[in-house]
C-alpha cells in the first residue's frame, strides 16, 4: 500500500509554471509517420540498366564510368549511373538532326506540394505556345538541338524552365543532368514517351562534369542553357520593424533550409532592423527549436536531415565561425544541423564562394536605416530575387525600387508560377526564364525576303524627332508616376496628331509607315488596358491593376423600430 499526501500534491500543481496556448502549440510533438518508398525503390532497381547515355537506342550496352548511388536513409545500394565519355557525347550530338553519391535529403512532401506541381505548370503553360506560335509563324522551324545542363544543385521544377519551352518551340533536346537528379529525369522521360513524345526527342546524359567542350564545338547545337551555378550566392530577406514578426520568423527556416536548400530562392542572409533585432531573434530561435527534422520520407517532418556531405560542410563552417567569435545557433550541435550565424557579415569572413554552394547556413544581420539594408542586400553577386517584410507600402516600394534583383516578394517568399518571368541580374545569369519571354528565348522570327524600302526623313523632321526623344527621356520619371488613364489619353492625342498631319509627314515618311505607326499606338493602348493574371500555387488567381477601376460601395442596413422601416445607407 502507498500513501499519498494530497495536500502536498495540490501545492506542487499550483506552484508549477503555467503555459500559454501558444507555448503549448509551439512545443507539441507528433509521433513518426513515414512515407512508403518501396514502390520508388523498386522502380529504380528495375530501371537500373537504363541510367546511361545511349547512342542509338536504350537497349544497347551501358557505356561510361559507373557511379553507384545509395539510399540516404539506410545506405542501401540502389543503382548505378553511367557517366559518358566526351566522345560518347559527341556521337550523341551527331545523331541529332539539324544544321547548326547519395539520394535523398529532400522531403517527399516538398516534392509533392512544390516541385512537381510547378514542373507540371510549366508543361501546361508552354503547351499552348506550341499551337499559337505555329499559327503566328507557320514557316518557323528550329535548326539544331537545344542543350540543357543541370547540376545536382537544382530543384526538380527547374527542368521545366528549359525543357518545356524548348519542346514547345519544336527542338530536339539533350539534357546533361547530375547523377543524383538524373534518376527522376529518367522517370520524366518515361512519362514523356507515354504521352506521345518520340523517344529521340529528349536524350539524357547523366554527368556531374560541367565541361561544355562537346556542345560548344558542335555545329548541331542551336541553344545552350546552363543551370550549373544557381547557388553561387543565396538571396536576402529583409525584415522592417513594422513587419508581422511572427509570420516572418515562421517562414525563415523553411525558405532558408527547406527543399534541402536547393530552391533557386533559398535565403542566405536575413537582414533585421536594429530596434527589433533581439525581439525578432528570440522569436526566430523559438520557431526553429519547435521545427522537426526527419528523414526524407517522414511525413511529419518540417525539414529533412542534411546529407552526410552537407553535414560535414556545416560542421566546418560553424567551427570556423566560432573561432572568429561569431555567435552560432543550431537545432542540435551534436547532429550538425542547419545553423544561424548571428551578427556579422560572415560571407567575407567564413563563407567562400565554394562553401556557400548548398551550405545550410544562414547569416542574420542587423541594419539601422532602409538605405543600409538595401546596401547590405545588394552587396552580393546574385541578382535573382529578394523578399521584403513590412506593413508599410511606401517602405516596400522604396526598397523594391532600390534592390538590384529581378524579382521581389513582399510579405511572402518564393511564390511563383509558370507565367511569371525571371530575368537574372549580375552573376545569377542572363536571359529570360518562365513566362512568355522564356518561350521567345527559343524562337527566332525569320524575316521576309521581300525588299523593304526605308525613307530617310529630312533634317527638320530628324531634329524634331531627336528633340522629342530627349524630352521623353527627361520626363521618364513623370511618365512612370502618371496614372494609366492619363497615359492612355496622351497616346490617343498623339495618334490623332499623326493622323491629322499625314500630309505634312508624307514627303518624308510613306503612307504605309504612318498607318503602321498609328496602328502600333492603338495596339499599345489596347494592351495596357488588359488585366494581368498570375496563377498561384493554391489555385487562386491574383488580378493586378494599377489604378482604381470604379467606386467601392459599402451598404449598411439599419432597422428603424419607431417607424418600422428598414433604412439602407451607402458609403462610396
Amino acid at each position: 500500500m502507498v500513501m499519498v499526501n494530497k495536500t502536498n500534491v495540490a501545492m506542487d500543481v499550483d506552484q508549477s509554471p503555467k503555459k500559454t496556448i501558444r507555448e503549448i502549440f509551439n512545443t507539441m510533438v507528433y509521433g513518426p509517420s513515414y512515407e512508403n518508398v518501396s514502390s520508388a525503390t523498386e522502380w529504380i532497381k528495375n530501371k537500373e540498366p537504363t541510367f546511361f547515355a545511349y547512342i542509338d537506342n536504350a537497349k544497347e550496352n551501358a557505356n561510361g564510368l559507373p557511379t553507384k548511388l545509395y539510399n540516404a536513409i539506410n545506405n542501401e545500394e540502389l543503382c548505378t549511373v553511367h557517366v559518358p565519355e566526351v566522345d560518347t557525347i559527341q556521337k550523341i550530338l551527331s545523331k541529332c538532326n539539324g544544321k547548326k553519391s547519395c539520394l535523398g535529403g529532400i522531403l517527399s512532401k516538398d516534392t509533392e506540394s512544390k516541385a512537381v506541381p510547378l514542373l507540371a505548370q510549366y508543361f501546361h503553360y508552354y503547351s499552348s505556345f506550341a499551337v499559337t506560335y505555329s499559327e503566328e509563324e507557320p514557316n518557323w522551324k528550329p535548326e539544331g538541338v537545344a542543350i540543357g545542363v543541370f547540376s545536382n544543385l537544382n530543384a526538380l521544377s527547374n527542368l521545366g524552365l528549359m525543357l518545356a519551352p524548348a519542346l514547345a518551340a519544336g527542338y530536339n533536346v539533350v539534357l546533361q543532368v547530375g547523377t543524383k537528379l538524373s534518376i527522376v529525369t529518367a522517370l520524366i522521360l518515361q512519362i514523356a514517351n507515354k504521352v506521345g513524345i518520340p523517344e529521340d526527342a529528349i536524350r539524357l546524359i547523366p554527368s556531374d562534369d560541367d565541361e561544355l567542350f562537346p556542345y560548344l564545338n558542335s555545329d548541331n547545337v542551336a541553344m545552350l542553357t546552363l543551370f550549373v551555378d544557381l547557388l553561387n550566392e543565396k538571396i536576402p530577406l529583409i525584415v522592417v520593424d513594422d513587419a508581422d514578426l511572427d509570420s516572418a520568423a515562421a517562414s525563415i527556416a523553411e525558405v532558408s533550409w527547406g527543399y534541402n536548400g536547393l530552391s533557386p530562392w533559398a535565403v542566405g542572409t536575413v537582414l533585421i532592423q536594429e530596434n527589433i533585432f533581439d525581439t525578432f531573434l528570440n522569436k526566430l530561435r523559438t520557431k526553429i527549436q519547435s521545427t522537426k527534422m526527419g528523414s526524407s520520407h517522414d511525413k511529419t517532418a518540417d525539414l529533412s536531415i542534411p546529407s552526410q556531405e552537407s553535414r560535414e560542410k556545416i560542421t566546418e563552417l560553424v567551427e570556423k565561425a566560432k573561432r572568429q567569435g561569431i555567435e552560432v545557433f543550431q537545432f542540435d550541435e551534436n547532429l550538425s544541423t542547419p545553423a544561424l550565424l548571428i551578427g556579422a557579415k560572415v560571407q567575407t569572413k567564413v563563407l567562400t564562394s565554394d562553401d556557400d554552394q548548398g551550405a545550410l547556413v544562414t547569416t542574420v544581420l542587423p541594419f539601422r536605416t532602409i538605405d543600409e539594408a538595401v546596401k547590405l542586400a545588394n552587396n552580393t553577386r546574385q541578382g535573382l530575387a529578394a523578399s521584403v517584410w513590412t506593413e508599410n507600402i511606401g517602405v516596400a516600394n522604396e526598397i523594391t525600387r532600390k534592390l538590384q534583383v529581378s524579382n521581389v516578394w513582399v510579405n511572402t517568399h518564393g511564390l511563383t508560377s509558370a507565367d511569371i518571368t525571371m530575368c537574372p541580374m549580375k552573376e545569377s545569369g542572363i536571359g529570360y526564364f518562365g513566362g512568355k519571354e522564356g518561350f521567345y528565348e527559343y524562337v527566332q522570327v525569320k524575316k521576309s525576303s521581300a525588299t523593304i524600302n526605308i525613307s530617310v526623313p529630312s533634317k527638320a523632321v530628324n531634329d524634331a524627332v531627336v528633340s522629342a526623344i530627349r524630352g521623353a527621356i527627361a520626363s521618364q520619371k513623370i511618365w512612370r508616376n502618371m496614372p494609366r488613364i492619363n497615359k492612355i489619353r496622351l497616346l490617343q492625342k498623339f495618334a490623332s496628331f499623326i493622323d491629322e498631319n499625314r500630309k505634312k509627314f508624307s514627303s518624308d515618311l510613306s503612307e504605309k509607315w504612318l498607318e503602321s505607326w498609328i496602328t502600333s499606338i492603338y495596339q499599345c493602348i489596347s494592351s495596357s488596358d488588359k488585366q494581368n493574371y498570375s496563377t498561384l500555387h493554391y489555385g487562386y488567381n491574383l488580378t493586378v491593376t494599377r489604378e482604381p477601376r470604379g467606386i467601392v460601395a459599402i451598404e449598411t442596413k439599419a432597422i428603424d423600430t419607431h417607424n418600422k422601416k428598414t433604412n439602407f445607407n451607402c458609403t462610396a
